[in-house]
């Protein structure tokens, strides 16, 4: 009797560690994103627009192309910046969210795009990031890369001034 009260208490005892271990992973991983939605304060990300990375693995070798792609999700057009590059990345330092440049733009032409047609008209869009000479000299582990594309709603042909946007996350090996 008393060893079976003995395991019950040691199970206890490790379900409570357990729980406070995810508990402060998980508050880290929480005030990073609420980091995030300052530097992407749309409430709709992740919801009317959709990326997803077209490959088997979410590991990537530093300088190799990251096929993406973007579907439309809302009943709205929308509307990507002719003038920009609306891919936008970004990493991590602690919890702090940093932009990296994107080495490429895309491939194919930019369109409008309604409802569940995937944008570029199934042409990839490309992510590579720019990283720094020394980026992983220090560090040799995998790094988080978030990539980010935002685009405007449009109503008929007129722009609306609101946006929409979508991330996905990978990482990038040395």
């Amino acid at each position: 009797m008393k060893e079976n009260i003995k395991r019950v208490l040691a199970v206890c005892l490790l379900l409570i560690t357990l729980s406070s271990c995810s508990n402060r992973s998980s508050a880290v991983s929480s005030s990073k994103e609420e980091k995030f939605q300052t530097v992407m304060p749309m409430p709709d990300m992740n919801k009317s627009l959709e990326i997803n990375v077209d490959s088997d693995t979410k590991i990537f070798l530093v300088g190799t192309k990251i096929p993406i792609l973007v579907e439309n999700k809302s009943p709205h057009f929308l509307f990507f910046d002719l003038a920009d590059n609306y891919i936008t990345l970004f990493t991590t330092n602690g919890d702090e969210w940093i932009e990296i440049q994107n080495g490429l733009t895309y491939s194919g032409s930019r369109v409008l795009s309604p409802q569940g047609t995937p944008l570029l008209n199934q042409d990839y869009t490309w992510a590579r990031p720019a990283f720094q000479d020394n980026t992983f000299k220090a560090d040799k582990t995998n790094m988080l890369l978030r990539i980010v594309m935002t685009g405007e709603i449009m109503e008929d042909d007129v722009r609306t001034g609101s946006f929409v946007g979508a991330y996905v996350d990978v990482y990038i090996s040395p």
